[in-house]
Formats: structure tokens, C-alpha cells, sequence
């Protein structure tokens, strides 16, 4: 049975984090300075180890389950622990990551926390379904302040990308777990490992990328640069709105094509290889697709400079009054 009292350390965690986190209210160019510093990354790593140990310990949160992928179901506690550590520090420092560009954590939270909710009121799982529900609306705010405010911008800070990190990774766990929720998951066929990846690729996936690449030209995973998936984007002249849709498309993508896999009774194996193929076919293979049209200077990338610069908002009509309205708030 779940225990509610089990969620006491997130509240607890980022009471203790924004004692140290200051930028809940700031511009981006202060969040490009503080993301520029080397000890700062690692700083919000161990953050996100700590989170994770959490999680784990005092939330009793532990993968322990694959639900019949590879025809395996439990996992040893000796194994299950660390790979639960590393698929949650993992997804708190790819939600972290991605706060970047205005609107694109919050968003994305959004849209993935109502993905987990639906699931989740799938198999009549009325607490976390009404948990997933909260935490998507208390994003909204940031999303209004971040796409039409002008004056200033409220930004969800380390504080908030890393707690909602810790609340994404509660979400999975308590799918993929053992419990009898999950038989209600395994009768039905539904690829549980391939869900939670499909709703989580982009961060995921392009993280571990951005880090690979690091590491293979002998620099720290945790050396600062731009290149993300979103700054690709904004290299190429789209605007932060236009940035953050792009991303949530091809997220969305990803779990529409999971939803067809399952719909047309794929097996669990085979849902699991065509969410991992499109999650490195828009991380990877997007990428370094864009950087090669990027370096020859092809005329589709002179195309898409052109529609780039047009994707800015005209603040005039009903954006000016809302931009207006949300200003004096």
C-alpha cells in the first residue's frame, strides 16, 4: 500500500536546496553564468545523488522488477539499489539540464507529468494520478511568466528542475516496481520500461549523448558547453517558444509512437527497441545531422535560418494585451 508519508523528503529536499539556490527569480543571463562554472554542475550532480539516496532510502523507492523484458522479472536487491541510484540521478540531472531556454523545463514537466497521470489513472492508482495532477499544475505559473511575461521572467531554478527530477523519478519507479499495480500493467501487455523511456527520451538520451561526447574528447561530463539538443535550435535562429515546442514534439513523438506499438500488440521486446531506435533518431541522429548541414552551409540550413527568424512572436493583438496583463503581476 502506498504510503503518502513516504513523499515527506521531497518538501524537505528543496527547503534545504533553495537555501542555496537563489536563482528562482532571476534573468538568463545570470542562469548562463552560474551554468558556466564547472564546480557549480558537479555541485548539482552530488545535489542529485543526494536527492537519489533519498529516494531510495527514507522513500523506499527501489526498481526491483522488469516486468518480463528479456524474459527477466526480479531483480537482486544487491543490483536493484544502484541501478535505481543511476536511473534516478540520471533523470534529475537530464530534467536539470534542460533549463535552458525559457519555458522548456516547466513545459516539459508539464506534458510529462500528465503522461505519468495518465497512466497512472489508467489502473485506477488515484493517488499518484492526483499527485502527477498537482505537480503539472504548479508549473503553469512558470509557463504564463516565462512565454508572454516582458518585464521579467520567474524561472523554476536548480531548486525546482531538481525536484521535479526526484518527482519524475518516484513516478517511474512506482510503475516499474513490484507491486499490484504492476499486475494490472503486465496483463494488459504493456511495456512498462519502454513508457517510462518513451516519455522521457529527449532529456535522457540527449544528456547521455552530450556527456559521451565529453568523455570521448577527454573532457569532464560536467564541462560546460552548448551542445544540447535546444541550443542547436537556437543556433539556428528560432525563438525560445519555437525552441520549447520543438522539443515537446519530438517528445510527444516518441510516446505516439510507443502508444501505435502497443495498440497493434507488439511484444514488450519489441516496444522497448522502437523506443530506444526514435530516441536516438532525434537525439544522436538529429544532432549530428543539423551539425553537418551546419558546417557545409547546405541550403536547407539557409532554409531553416529563414524560418527560424520568423518564428517570433509578433507582439501585437491578443499576445500584447496577455503580455500586458502578465506584466502587472
Amino acid at each position: 500500500m502506498f504510503d503518502c508519508m513516504h513523499l515527506c523528503f521531497i518538501p524537505c529536499f528543496e527547503s534545504v536546496y533553495c537555501l542555496k539556490d537563489r536563482s528562482m527569480l532571476s534573468s538568463v543571463a545570470q542562469r548562463e553564468v552560474v551554468g558556466t562554472k564547472g564546480y557549480a554542475r558537479t555541485s548539482r550532480f552530488s545535489d542529485g545523488v543526494c536527492g537519489a539516496l533519498l529516494l531510495i532510502f527514507i522513500g523506499g523507492y527501489v526498481w526491483n522488477v522488469l516486468h518480463g523484458l528479456w524474459c527477466l522479472d526480479q531483480i537482486p536487491q544487491g543490483v536493484a539499489i544502484p541501478f535505481t541510484l543511476f536511473a534516478a540521478v540520471g533523470i534529475i540531472n537530464a530534467i536539470n539540464l534542460i533549463d535552458r531556454v525559457d519555458g522548456l523545463s516547466s513545459d516539459y514537466c508539464i506534458l510529462t507529468n500528465l503522461l505519468f497521470g495518465m497512466m497512472f489513472w489508467y489502473v485506477e492508482d488515484r493517488t499518484m494520478g492526483m499527485l502527477a495532477v498537482v505537480a503539472a499544475g504548479s508549473l503553469i505559473p512558470f509557463f504564463f511568466h516565462n512565454v508572454f511575461r516582458k518585464s521579467s521572467k520567474m524561472f523554476i531554478g536548480d531548486g525546482g528542475t531538481l525536484v521535479m527530477g526526484i518527482v519524475m523519478s518516484v513516478f517511474m519507479i512506482r510503475i516499474l516496481r513490484h507491486s499490484s499495480m504492476s499486475e494490472v500493467y503486465d496483463a494488459a501487455n504493456i511495456g512498462l520500461i519502454p513508457f517510462t523511456l518513451a516519455v522521457l527520451p529527449v532529456p535522457v538520451f540527449d544528456t547521455l549523448r552530450v556527456m559521451t561526447t565529453r568523455i570521448l574528447k577527454r573532457k569532464s561530463p560536467f564541462h560546460p558547453d552548448k551542445t544540447h539538443l535546444h541550443h542547436m535550435f537556437i543556433r539556428l535562429g528560432y525563438s525560445h517558444a519555437t525552441t520549447t515546442l520543438a522539443i515537446l514534439i519530438l517528445n510527444f513523438f516518441v510516446v505516439l509512437c510507443w502508444w501505435i506499438s502497443y495498440m497493434v500488440g507488439c511484444s514488450i521486446d519489441a516496444q522497448l527497441y522502437i523506443v530506444l531506435v526514435l530516441s536516438i533518431l532525434i537525439t544522436f541522429g538529429l544532432y549530428n545531422f543539423m551539425e553537418y548541414q551546419i558546417r557545409h552551409k547546405t541550403p536547407f540550413i539557409r532554409l531553416l535560418h529563414r524560418i527560424g527568424y520568423r518564428t517570433y512572436l509578433n507582439r501585437t493583438g491578443i499576445f500584447f494585451w496577455l503580455q500586458k496583463k502578465m506584466d502587472r503581476i
